[in-house]
Formats: C-alpha cells, structure tokens, sequence
C-alpha cells in the first residue's frame, strides 16, 4: 500500500517541487579494484542512477580519477544518459566531485525523476514478486587448453575458454535468460561475478549485478546491471 502511495503521489508531483537530493555516504557502494560504484535510485518508469568514480593511469602513467554519472535504463539495460566529470582529472575524493557538480547532478536526476535509495544489495539466490517465487542460476566457467604448433620456438599456446550466464526461473513464469557470456580467446580471460540483486521500491522490477574483471588487467572492470520486469516474456 506505501508502494501505491508514492507511486501516485511521483504521478501528480510537480517537477518543480521533485527532491532527488541524495546522501553520499548512505548509499549502495559497489567496489572494485579500480573504484567503486554509487548507487543512487530509482524512478518509477524504471530508470536507474549510479555514479561510476575510478583510477586510471595516462600515457606517463600518471593517475587520475575520473567520475561518471550514469541514467540506465532498466527496461532496455542500456544508458540514457551519461555525464563525465573528467575535468576533476587529478581529484582524490568523490565526495569534492559530487560537491562542485552538485547542481548539474540535480538537475539530471531530477529530470528523470530519481529517486534516492538508500537499501542494500541482497545476495540470496531466490525472491518473491506478486506472491510467486522464482529462482536465480548463474554459471561460470573458465577453461584452458593447449594448442601445440610445428614451428620452431612456438610448440605450445593456450586457448582460453570463458563462460557465463544468468537466468531467472518460476513455475508460472518460466525460464528467462538475462545475461550471456561466451569468448574464446588466445592472451585475455574475464573473472565474471554474480554480486547479487536490487529490487525497485515502485514496482515489480528487479536489476541484477554482475561484474566483469579482466584478469590481464588490458581493461577497467565492466560494471553490468541488467533489469527484469516479470510482467514481460
């Protein structure tokens, strides 16, 4: 019943009168070992914010931050909308960032109607949406082979074979596959992660996270958050 309440009063609410101050400190981190991610809401049509605030090093091996703020969609998992705060290039703390942006933050999350959540990331295999219960699968498997060669100086390479997976399942429902994962390369293999899930306080939606590091370092870690609305097949 709170759920129906909020959601016809964020139908009725006047942009104008729209809060989408958040709390820095309160919210969802997710880290990583090049930063670490902020989760900041919802909206009710099933967007999502996050700030993205992570290290990389330039041509002189200089490091810097860079922070991001990203809208995602929940409905079709891409971003809507992205903001890079680079000009804090050599900035050590996030919260300086979120301060001297602090305008052009609001005016984004309130444009999309975000807002701020302040839960936790559940870990647990299974949830319950409208009274029936689902299950979640995830796989991931890493494998390596040796391809042997002829040629002088060059008997033996390895092939590695990186899978994953995601898929929710109820009786009702059936089976959905959310997140695939299938490479096959020859110098390169990602650790893929299944982190855990968050669910909407609007609506029966629910994103999923799953986090891709390169093991090889070649890249950042690719932070993937992928929705599911049950109401759809």
């Amino acid at each position: 019943m709170n759920h129906l309440r909020l959601f016809l009063l964020l139908l009725i609410l006047p942009n104008n009168l729209f809060s989408s101050d958040f709390n820095l400190n309160r919210l969802i981190k997710i880290k990583y070992p090049e930063g670490t991610a902020y989760f900041i809401g919802w909206s009710s049509s099933g967007n999502i914010a996050w700030l993205n605030y992570y290290d990389v090093c330039n041509e002189k091996e200089r490091k810097r931050s860079v922070c991001e703020l990203n809208i995602q969609s929940m409905n079709s998992d891409s971003i809507i909308y992205h903001l890079n705060f680079d000009n804090e290039a050599y900035q050590s703390d996030i919260n300086n960032v979120v301060k001297n942006h602090d305008n052009d933050i609001q005016k984004i999350l309130t444009k999309y109607r975000i807002f701020s959540f302040y839960g936790y990331i559940d870990t647990t295999k299974s949830f319950t949406m409208g009274n029936i219960d689902y299950s979640i699968d995830f796989f991931s498997m890493k494998k390596k082979s040796n391809i042997y060669y002829k040629e002088p100086g060059n008997s033996s390479m390895e092939n590695l074979e990186n899978k994953a997976a995601l898929s929710v399942n109820s009786k009702i429902n059936g089976p959905k596959l959310l997140f695939y994962y299938n490479k096959k390369v020859t110098d390169n293999i990602t650790d893929i992660d299944f982190k855990g899930w968050i669910k909407s306080p609007f609506e029966q939606r629910i994103l999923f996270l799953i986090m891709e590091d390169n093991l090889f370092d070649y890249e950042k870690t690719k932070i993937v958050f992928k929705g599911y609305f049950p109401a759809k097949k």
